[in-house]
Order: structure tokens, then C-alpha cells, then sequence
């Protein structure tokens, strides 16, 4: 599992490369390698440029190493007794920008720990009731994510937050494969089914490439971006998902009328001015369309029409008249509503009411 987990990485790397230069994307490339190393493959770089991965050396032997700038440390977990003994494979995941460090790695016995490097201290993690664990990733407030075979056999999803275990798992899932935090705490990767994941709280999302399939998220940036692999007609690609803003605010209305009574009732026709603002918000979709209508209790003078918004303001008139019956007790009541439609269709209203009162 986890080779093919390796694999994977390795071959998004390429892919995503092959995807810039085909978009024509400019690029300075630096390349390295472990001195004396089979091969060298970086998994991860902090902001100030630290990249940590994993090497092999001419004996076949696997091992970690960070890159800080010109410097190149290698670096194997402790085994038994944490002594450098017994470890027979380490592969560091990512690095936040402290500089701390986690991956995980393997003991003399062949099972598979995860682990948090931090400076030439290393602490081991493993979930409760965990055969075998590998951590993936780590956010700058230190929270690490990976995942873990229980007693049970079943795959869960951890959280690890100063050593407080979350475990969960993808509704209806018998694997969930967590891959990567940023720091809002957001959580992707896949699950059983060939499925990705996006972890908000306790709400997952399904992350799927349309007219793709085996879709599986890899890493998130702060700026709610994914990144990862998919199968489509030419084979497995690379992907990069930019969240879109979902604009569910409708548009916020302002209204008022002028004069808003008419006295005396002598049936007299009045012009009133109507007006006020119409705004979207700074993250709205765009007011779309403004119009507005008369409501006559009496079902009698009712204009209706387009409003004229100019820099979000508007200012029109309609023409009502000044009269009532003379059973009316509380006057007659014109209600102008004007209303706003967006470009994402959701609708604001705003009301104002124009008098005629009994006295």
C-alpha cells in the first residue's frame, strides 16, 4: 500500500510538470540528489523553502533527508529504544513552516509507525488500537493527519492534535486515507470507492475531476486549493481544484419615499419619490436586475416598472392619489416594494409605505 502510495506521489509530480509546460508555464528549475543515492524523491517544502523526501542508497536502504538550502541532512528514525537500530524504511511527508517534520517509517519488526521530527527530537504516532499508521501531513499550528489499520481491520482517518487523536472516516468508507491539512484545518484526500474527500468540521464533500474517474487529492493550500491525481482518457493526470465562491447572499435594498403622506384626502394625484440603494456586497455575484410595484390595499393604483440603479443608487417617481373612503379607519396604504435579482438568482426586497390617513 504505502509503495503504491509513493508511486502515486512521484507520478503526480511528473504529470503536474508535463501540464505546465504544456500550458506554456515559466519556470526555473533546481534539481538534487542525495549524494551516492539510487534515486532522490522530495515530497514537501515549507515557505522558506526547506524540502524534506525520501532517498535510497547503492544497498537498497531507504531513508529521510531535509534540504535547507545548500545543506542536505539525512536522517533515519531511531529504532528500539530510539537507537540507530532496527528502522528499515523512513519516509518524511511534509513540513510546515516550523520546521517540524512528519512521515512515517518502519521497525525491525515490519510494522509501519508515523512519526514528527522535530529538530533531532522524534516522537512516534499511532492512534489507539493502531497495527499500523502513517502520518501525511502537518499544518502550521502542528496539527498532524494520516491514517491507521485498527484491531478491527478497518482503515480510519486521524487527526492528531498535540497528541489528542480524532479518528473518523468518510460516510459509508472501510478505507479513508486522509493526505493533507492546511491551517483553516481543512482535510482532503480519498476514500474505499476511489473517491476524494474534502474534510470541513465534520462535513465531508466529494471531490471528483468531472469525466474522470479514481479521483485523489493530495495536498490543500491555505488558499482552500487541492491538488492531486485522476484517471481520464489519456491516463492518470494531475489536477489543481480552486474553490468558486458560491454567492448565496441576495442583494441588500434600501428604500424610502417621499412625501410618504397625503393629506388632505382630496383626490388629488401626488408624485412620490421613491428611493435608496441596491448593493451586492463586495463578494456578491453582481445585482442582475431591479424593478419595483405598487401594492393599493384597494387593488386600485398600482404602477409597476424597471428601477433605474445608477452606481448603486436609484431615484424615481410614481403618481398616487390622495384619497381613502370614509369607513376607513386606519387610512389607505400604498406599499412599494422594490426588489433585486443577482446574477446567482437570489432575490432582495425592500418595502416602503405611503399614507393616507384618516385625519
Amino acid at each position: 500500500m504505502h509503495r503504491a502510495l509513493l508511486s502515486a506521489v512521484l507520478s503526480l509530480s511528473i504529470l503536474l510538470s508535463t501540464l505546465a509546460a504544456a500550458q506554456d508555464a515559466s519556470y526555473t528549475f533546481t534539481t538534487f540528489t542525495v549524494p551516492g543515492a539510487r534515486y532522490t524523491a522530495a515530497n514537501g517544502m515549507n515557505t522558506a523553502g526547506q524540502v524534506v523526501g525520501v532517498f535510497q542508497n547503492a544497498q537498497g536502504e531507504t531513508y529521510g533527508f531535509l534540504k535547507d538550502g545548500a545543506t542536505l541532512t539525512t536522517f533515519d528514525v531511531p529504532g528500539p529504544g530510539w537507537v540507530n537500530t532496527g528502522t528499515k524504511f523512513t519516509l518524511p511527508h511534509s513540513i510546515n513552516n516550523a520546521g517540524q517534520i512528519v512521515g512515517w517509517f518502519r521497525d525491525a519488526s515490519g510494522v509501519d509507525h508515523g512519526f514528527l521530527k522535530e529538530g533531532e527530537t522524534f516522537t512516534q504516532i499511532d492512534p489507539p488500537n493502531a497495527i499500523f499508521t502513517s502520518a501525511h501531513s502537518i499544518n502550521d499550528d502542528g496539527q498532524i493527519v494520516g491514517w491507521y489499520r485498527h484491531t478491527e481491520l478497518r482503515d480510519h482517518g486521524f487527526l492528531d492534535d498535540d497528541g489528542t487523536f480524532t479518528t473518523f472516516d468518510a460516510p459509508g468508507a472501510t478505507l479513508t486515507v486522509p493526505y493533507g491539512i492546511n491551517t483553516a484545518g481543512q482535510i482532503v484526500g480519498y476514500y474505499s470507492g476511489d473517491q476524494g474527500f474534502l474534510k470541513e468540521g465534520n462535513t465531508f464533500t466529494t471531490i471528483a475531476v468531472p469525466g474522470g474517474t479514481d479521483t485523489k487529492p493530495y495536498g490543500i493550500n491555505n488558499a482552500g486549493q487541492i491538488v492531486g491525481t485522476f484517471s481520464g482518457p489519456g491516463g492518470y493526470q494531475g489536477f489543481v481544484a480552486t474553490p468558486v465562491k458560491v454567492d448565496k447572499i441576495p442583494p441588500i435594498i434600501t428604500v424610502a419615499a417621499s412625501p410618504a403622506t397625503l393629506s388632505p384626502p382630496n383626490g388629488r394625484l401626488v408624485p412620490v419619490t421613491v428611493s435608496g440603494t441596491i448593493t451586492d456586497g463586495t463578494d456578491g455575484s453582481g445585482v442582475q436586475a431591479s424593478t419595483y410595484q405598487v401594492i393599493d390595499e384597494y387593488g386600485q393604483i398600482q404602477p409597476s416598472g424597471s428601477v433605474p440603479l445608477v452606481n448603486g443608487g436609484y431615484s424615481f417617481t410614481v403618481t398616487l392619489q390622495a384619497s381613502r373612503r370614509g369607513n376607513d379607519q386606519d387610512g389607505r396604504h400604498y406599499t412599494i416594494a422594490v426588489s433585486a435579482r443577482d446574477n446567482a438568482g437570489n432575490l432582495g426586497r425592500a418595502l416602503a409605505t405611503v399614507t393616507v390617513p384618516r385625519n
